[in-house]
């Protein structure tokens, strides 16, 4: 008779032969994300809410690499699920938002008005944060991951990094942010929210920081990574918007010929 290989728990080290450890109950079956895991989390993160929302925000607050780190190393069960906690924000965030409306105040106040079509979409995105926000995300973690590529982590990881990166910036920059486009013109506006977009070159500097002992190679590609995802981001509606023209276009045509 061959006895069963002991595995050993990604969460806490320790030996088991279940499915389950026998010290933290977490799943002996935890494996490295990846887009399998992905598509299934994002249904997840959208209808279901578990324990430990608060001791994960207090961890990406004070401990956010470690926090990342720990997650996409398999320890896993003492945190709530990045992507529903980020939807939770984001759908706060914006509903804190929508009394404010700090960017409408900004615009107009420097004489810009916003035509029908443009006010139509910025409240669909107010109505509808989260659907953006899953919208938007992919494109960031390709624009990283193409940066850091050698590194080994794949897709779904940087996906999940680049979650972490967004619940930290909402946790810590909400209120400020509120505060601050309150108080500021157009100039101050376009200004800040550069500034807003290299919390990510950062956290990903930070990341790799003891894997690269190249710091200005490290913080070069942390720095291309973003350009990358402006690039995909670009990219992307530049051929929704072609697809959508030759649509309308073929639409017009066909409808002349039958008529």
């Amino acid at each position: 008779m061959t006895k069963n290989k002991n595995i050993v728990c990604k969460n806490c080290g320790w030996e088991n032969q279940g499915n389950f450890c026998s010290n933290c109950g977490q799943s002996t079956q935890t494996k490295r994300l990846d887009n399998r895991h992905l598509f299934h989390d994002i249904p997840l993160s959208v209808f279901n809410f578990e324990k430990g929302i608060l001791f994960t925000i207090k961890s990406i607050i004070f401990h956010p690499i470690t926090t990342i780190k720990e997650y996409l190393e398999g320890k896993r069960i003492k945190y709530y699920k990045p992507l529903s906690l980020l939807m939770l924000l984001t759908t706060i965030v914006f509903f804190i938002n929508s009394f404010f409306n700090p960017t409408q105040r900004i615009l107009k106040s420097a004489g810009i008005t916003i035509e029908k079509r443009d006010m139509e979409a910025t409240h669909f995105l107010q109505n509808h944060p989260n659907l953006f926000m899953l919208f938007i995300l992919p494109f960031m973690a390709y624009g990283f991951y193409l940066a850091f590529k050698k590194y080994k982590n794949n897709f779904a990881e940087h996906f999940y990094i680049v979650v972490f990166i967004q619940i930290f910036y909402l946790l810590i920059a909400s209120i400020p942010n509120l505060i601050i486009l309150n108080n500021v013109n157009l100039e101050g506006f376009a200004i800040y929210q550069i500034i807003s977009f290299l919390f990510y070159p950062i956290f990903y500097f930070a990341f790799y920081y003891k894997q690269e002992p190249n710091k200005l190679k490290l913080l070069l590609k942390s720095i291309w990574g973003m350009i990358l995802v402006f690039i995909v981001i670009v990219g992307v509606f530049l051929i929704i918007g072609l697809i959508v023209a030759i649509a309308l276009f073929l639409f017009k045509f066909f409808g002349r010929m039958i008529h």
